[in-house]
């Protein structure tokens, strides 16, 4: 996911669940959601089976 020909559409997606999403109201689900997409579109991902 960390192609750099998807670096575009990659900072869209961070910039949109960081600016244009409540984190500080939002509740426990819709948080975690965001920050597991978070994680994963950063590249910070590991399997810990690997």
């Amino acid at each position: 996911m960390i192609d750099l020909t998807n670096r575009n559409w990659i900072n869209n997606l961070y910039n949109e669940l960081v600016n244009n999403n409540d984190l500080q109201n939002g509740d426990y689900y819709s948080n975690t959601i965001k920050l597991i997409s978070l994680i994963t579109i950063s590249g910070n991902y590991w399997n810990p089976n690997s």
